[in-house]
């Protein structure tokens, strides 16, 4: 079975990370690539956190969440956390038609974390529940595209197919971006069409937001 953490997680304890511990924690073989990707990120989160003087990631996102500065909107606490720690800075940068370079974001960590957190402590406190979580969009991945594509939602040509057919997309390829987005894109279309049909029914305060579509998507569907 799986190894039990004893003790806290603290920042220090992350930048002492081993790859015997994840292996041990995660259950993965040492030798693999995503083994390897989380020792890096822990790491990685711990010496970011030590660098502003926090000892943890919970000390870290409480002092967010009781700043005055921060007025506990969703859209601060983003800011927040990919400020700090590269591991939620999800962007990629892709090319337009005309030539120009942008940067796209998506930032599903991020999201994911700001969207957990009333749902996991929005009871010790109003500090928890954090305002605009009905903004956020779809937390987009390599599942929701799929699952999309499944359902005759996103429809690709056969070059794109061809390549998906040859394996895993890297982060940061062009279709792998070109898919991310396009899955928010159809997921906001999804949302509005729904809750159109809910306002046409006079049931206005069941309005359905990303954040629940994409459980939804990626929970059911997704298996």
């Amino acid at each position: 079975g799986r190894a039990t953490l004893k003790g806290t997680m603290s920042s220090q304890r992350m930048v002492d990370w081993t790859p015997i511990e994840t292996k041990e924690f995660f259950f993965l073989p040492s030798d693999c690539l995503l083994a390897s990707q989380i020792t890096d990120v822990l790491r990685e989160t711990g010496s970011a956190l030590l660098s502003k003087g926090y000892n943890s990631l919970g000390g870290f996102i409480i002092q967010i969440l009781s700043s005055s500065t921060s007025n506990n909107t969703v859209s601060s606490f983003v800011r927040h956390v990919i400020d700090l720690i590269p591991a939620f800075r999800d962007e990629g940068t892709y090319q337009l038609p005309d030539g120009e370079i942008m940067t796209v974001h998506f930032y599903k960590k991020a999201f994911l974390l700001a969207n957990d957190i009333p749902f996991r402590f929005g009871l010790r406190g109003n500090m928890f529940n954090l305002k605009g979580l009905e903004s956020l969009t779809v937390m987009a991945d390599n599942v929701l595209p799929a699952v999309l594509r499944a359902k005759g939602v996103l429809e690709l040509d056969d070059a794109a197919s061809e390549e998906i057919a040859g394996g895993v997309l890297p982060m940061g390829d062009v279709l792998e971006i070109e898919l991310r987005a396009l899955s928010i894109e159809a997921s906001e279309h999804i949302v509005s069409r729904v809750n159109q049909n809910l306002t046409k029914n006079g049931k206005n305060e069941s309005f359905l937001t990303c954040a629940e579509l994409d459980l939804w998507l990626w929970g059911i569907l997704g298996k």
